[in-house]
C-alpha cells in the first residue's frame, strides 16, 4: 500500500518565522530608507513571506511507492527527488516542547543519491499518528530490502547512568577552562599593576595601609577573592552538568534486526534509526582525561547524515572499557577488530620529538629575551613532550578480516574501525630523511561525507604500506 502525506499546516508558520528571522534586517533597512512608506513596505514584505510559506507548504509532499520514496517541494520552482529506500542512511525523529503541546513530530530522512553520492535531506512535520504510519511503512519496506546477516533479533538495550552523565560534563575541559580564566585574570591584573606609575601605586598603598590594619584583614580579602572565583567556577560547572543531563536525558541505544536505534533528550527528544549497512566506520574518541581514566565516546560515520559535516552520529556519549567492549560485542559485532596491528618502532621515537621540541624551545627562549618572562618555557616544553609522547603511543594501523583499524592524534585520540569495502584511498609520502630509514607518512580516506578529512599517520615503515596494498 502506498503512503502519501503533506506537512502539517503549522509548517506554514515555521517557514514564515524562519524567513522573518533571516530577512528582518533587510525589511527594517528598506522601511527606514523610504521613511514615508514604512507601513506599506512592512505590510507587503510580511504578505509576500506569508504567501511564499503557504505556497511552499502546498507544494511539499512525501510519497512512498513500491521501493522508492518520492519527495516534492518548492515555491517558485518545484523539485522532485526519487530516492531508493536502500539508499536511506538515517531516519531521525524529534519533538520539542511546542511539538509536544500540539502532538506533532518532526522526521528527518537522510540519504545518498546512488549515482552522484550527494546527500539528500528530507524534513517533514506531521501529526503523531501520521508519523507513526510513515515510520512503520518505511521500516517495513526497508526491512524486506535489507538483510541482516547477523540476525540479531532480540532488543539489546544500553542505558547511560546519571553518574556517567555528570562525569561527561566534568570531563569536557570545563575545569581546565575555569583554571585558564582564573590564570588569565591574575595575569591581566599583574599587567595592569606593572603599567601603573609609581605615584598612583604609592597612593593605593597608603589607602590600604590606612584602612587595612592587620595581616588577618589582608588574608581575609585574599580568601574572599579566592572564594568568589571558586563560586563562579562552581556555577559554570553546575550549568554544564545540567546542560549535559538535559541533552542526554534517558539516553538509550538498542539494536533490533538490521537497525541501530538511539533515543535521548529532555527538552528536545531525539530518536534516530540507522541501517547497519549505512554505517561505514565506528569512531572512538578520547580526550586527554578520558585516556587517563579509560573512558570512551563512541560514534558512527554515516554517509548522508544531514548537511553538516562537523560531527558524526553519536552511539554512546561516555562509557568505561567494559561498557565499550560490551557495546561492540552485543550491538555492533561487525566492527570487532581481529588482526595484526602495526606501530612506529622505538628506534624511530626521536622523529616524533626533535623538530617540535626545538621549535618550542627556541620560541620560548626568544620570548624570554624579549619580555624577560620564563613561564612560556616552563609550560610549552613539558606540554610538547607530553603531546608528542601520546602521538607516538597512539599511532597505530592494522587490518584483518573485513576491517581496517587506525589510531591517531595525541591529546584528542581517535580510533576508527573502517569497513574494508568503505576504504577509498591510501597514500604514502616520504621525505629524504625518511627514505633512508624506509619510513613514510600515511594518509587514508574512507567513504564518508568528510571528503577533505584525511587520516594522517607519521613515521611508519614502508613495508606496512606494501602489506596494505596486498590486502586491499
Amino acid at each position: 500500500m502506498n503512503f502519501y502525506k503533506k506537512n502539517h499546516w503549522c509548517k506554514i508558520f515555521i517557514t514564515f518565522f524562519k524567513l522573518m528571522k533571516n530577512t528582518w534586517p533587510v525589511i527594517i533597512f528598506l522601511a527606514l530608507k523610504f521613511n514615508d512608506y514604512i507601513v506599506e513596505i512592512t505590510s507587503i514584505s510580511i504578505g509576500l513571506i506569508l504567501i511564499f510559506s503557504v505556497v511552499k507548504w502546498f507544494n511539499t509532499s512525501i510519497l512512498i511507492e513500491e521501493n522508492f520514496l518520492i519527495y516534492r517541494e518548492g515555491a517558485l520552482l518545484k523539485e522532485e527527488m526519487v530516492i531508493p529506500l536502500r539508499s536511506i542512511s538515517l531516519i531521525e525523529l524529534e519533538r520539542n516542547i511546542i511539538y509536544r503541546i500540539f502532538k506533532l513530530r518532526k522526521i528527518k530522512i537522510d540519504s545518498v543519491y546512488p549515482s552522484s553520492k550527494k546527500n539528500a535531506e528530507i524534513i517533514m512535520v506531521l501529526k503523531k499518528k501520521d508519523l507513526e504510519s510513515l515510520y512503520g511503512n518505511l521500516s517495513y519496506r526497508m526491512r524486506n530490502l535489507i538483510h541482516d546477516e547477523r540476525e540479531i533479533n532480540q532488543t539489546l538495550v544500553y542505558n547511560i547512568s546519571a553518574v556517567h552523565l555528570i562525569l561527561l560534563s566534568m570531563l569536557r575541559n570545563n575545569i581546565l577552562l575555569g583554571i585558564g580564566v582564573l590564570y588569565s585574570s591574575i595575569h591581566f591584573m599583574s599587567r595592569i599593576y606593572k603599567g601603573l606609575n609609581q605615584e598612583l601605586i604609592d597612593f593605593f598603598r597608603n589607602v590600604i595601609e590606612e584602612n587595612v590594619i592587620s595581616r588577618n584583614t589582608i588574608l581575609a580579602i585574599f580568601l574572599s577573592a579566592l572564594f568568589l572565583f571558586s563560586i563562579l567556577l562552581l556555577i559554570v560547572l553546575i550549568f554544564s552538568v545540567l546542560a549535559i543531563l538535559s541533552k542526554y536525558y534517558k539516553f538509550t541505544i538498542y539494536r533490533n534486526n538490521n537497525y541501530l536505534k538511539v533515543e535521548y533528550g529532555l527538552i528536545t527528544r531525539r530518536s534516530y534509526s540507522i541501517p547497519m549497512e549505512s554505517i561505514h566506520a565506528v569512531k572512538i574518541e578520547q580526550n586527554i582525561i578520558n585516556q587517563i581514566f579509560k573512558f570512551y565516546t563512541i560514534k558512527c560515520c554515516v554517509v548522508g547524515y544531514g548537511n553538516s559535516i562537523k560531527e558524526d552520529e553519536l552511539i554512546f556519549p561516555l562509557c568505561n572499557e567494559k561498557g565499550y567492549r560490551d557495546i561492540l560485542k552485543n550491538l555492533i559485532p561487525e566492527f570487532i577488530f581481529e588482526g595484526e596491528v602495526y606501530r612506529p618502532e622505538k628506534k624511530d621515537l626521536r622523529r616524533f620529538f626533535t623538530i617540535p621540541i626545538q621549535v618550542s624551545l627556541y620560541s620560548s627562549i626568544g620570548f624570554f629575551l624579549l619580555t624577560n618572562e620564563i613561564w612560556p618555557l616552563l609550560i610549552s616544553v613539558p606540554v610538547v613532550i607530553i603531546e608528542r609522547t601520546l602521538l607516538y603511543k597512539n599511532t597505530k594501523i592494522g587490518f584483518g578480516k573485513d576491517l581496517y583499524y587506525v589510531s591517531y592524534k595525541s591529546l584528542n585520540r581517535r580510533q576508527i574501525f573502517i569497513k574494508r569495502s568503505s576504504m577509498e584511498e591510501i597514500r604514502v609520502t616520504s621525505n629524504p630523511l625518511q627514505i633512508r630509514k624506509k619510513l613514510g607518512n600515511f594518509k587514508l580516506r574512507f567513504y564518508s561525507q568528510k571528503k577533505l578529512d584525511w587520516i594522517k599517520l607519521k613515521n611508519l615503515k614502508l613495508e606496512i604500506y606494501d602489506e596494505l596494498k596486498k590486502w586491499a
